[in-house]
């Protein structure tokens, strides 16, 4: 099964809003990971990166649904890694 990655950002939580909506939704397609930061609402761009990095185990053949600086933690997590979904 495919993965998908669900990644909010400031101050967002993929437990409580529409990403958690959306990987209910999906969790029969995919097998859902829902990347947590530890305080989001504070915006430390090292924190960030490593929720990334210490949680995402598979890029190829990943999906990702990011919002807010969720996304611009991906790009850079990709960037850095050299490694394209």
């Amino acid at each position: 099964m495919e993965n998908l990655f669900l990644i909010d950002g400031y101050g967002g939580s993929p437990k409580v809003n529409w990403l958690d909506w959306v990987g209910r939704n999906l969790e029969n397609k995919f097998q859902i990971n829902k990347i947590f930061i530890d305080k989001p609402d504070v915006a430390e761009v090292q924190k960030f990166d490593n929720a990334l990095v210490s949680q995402i185990s598979e890029v190829e053949s990943s999906y990702f649904i990011s919002h807010s600086l969720g996304c611009v933690t991906l790009l850079r997590y990709l960037i850095k890694t050299k490694k394209s979904p």
